[in-house]
């Protein structure tokens, strides 16, 4: 097939299986700019592939010009913007997202499944529509969850399914698309979470401190009342008797900082530690 793929370096997996599978990649198209870190290895796989690489939206103008091309297939996996799909199966379009469909549509999943919604983990591939993340289902499978898991365990689990799920499609491309599933319901939408969700303080409670970082990981912000919240790479909470005030600072060196917080103390590592 030839196939224009809108996507990023997390979900390299889908990238390497399109390569095994013999397709001609004729487009790549992300919305992580070169320097962000994400865009690297596509900007590889594009060259290798021989395929115009463009940072930013597809347009309507590019999907025409697909067209023109021959390109059967355009794949969404990892990419920030919505596509224009067209009104016909000129171009066959499909998405993979991260939970459990129609369950968690929505840009950004994980907290939600973290906090709030275990039960909505895993990976949906599916046709895309003017709707986001809706369309009938070719492939879904579940990612069991326990309170031991963080942002980090979901997304290795989330990225395993992305190798085993885009390897499947590709051995029987025909076979699944004709057996889609529609989806019986638009399902519940999560709104990208507000920069205060992920906010932590000194002034938090203990439970609150761990499960924010829990759910965000190094896209977490710390907050210590006086400059702006900033992103870290780690916390740690332990309980012990502290004589002073919560939100003082207690200690600092390069990397580290610890205050006090309800009940002990909260070390906020500003650099990998």
């Amino acid at each position: 097939m030839k196939i224009a793929l809108c996507s990023c370096d997390f979900v390299a997996p889908l990238h390497h299986n399109i390569r095994e599978a013999g397709h001609t990649v004729t487009h790549v198209f992300t919305s992580c700019p070169l320097e962000s870190g994400w865009s690297t290895q596509i900007h590889h796989f594009a060259q290798e592939m021989n395929a115009q690489f463009v940072v930013g939206a597809v347009t309507k103008e590019h999907i025409q010009q697909l067209k023109n091309q021959g390109v059967e297939l355009l794949i969404s996996a990892a990419y920030d913007y919505k596509i224009p799909v067209p009104n016909d199966e000129s171009i066959k379009c499909i998405n993979f997202h991260s939970t459990l469909l129609p369950q968690g549509r929505g840009p950004w999943p994980a907290p939600y499944i973290l906090l709030k919604h275990p039960e909505a983990a895993g990976l949906t591939i599916h046709s895309m529509t003017d709707t986001w993340d809706f369309g009938d289902i070719l492939l879904q499978e579940k990612i069991s969850i326990n309170h031991s898991d963080d942002s980090d365990s979901l997304a290795a689990k989330t990225l395993q399914l992305y190798a085993k799920l885009s390897k499947k499609l590709f051995k029987n491309f025909d076979k699944i698309w004709a057996e889609r599933i529609p989806m019986t319901s638009q399902g519940e939408y999560w709104q990208m979470p507000p920069d205060a969700e992920r906010t932590i303080t000194p002034h938090d409670e203990p439970l609150r401190i761990t499960e924010v970082f829990r759910a965000f990981g190094q896209l977490t912000l710390f907050s210590d009342g006086v400059s702006p919240p900033s992103p870290i790479n780690k916390v740690v909470v332990w309980q012990d008797t502290c004589s002073e005030p919560v939100g003082t600072l207690i200690a600092i060196n390069n990397i580290l900082k610890i205050y006090a917080i309800r009940g002990g103390f909260l070390g906020v590592y500003t650099q990998r530690g």
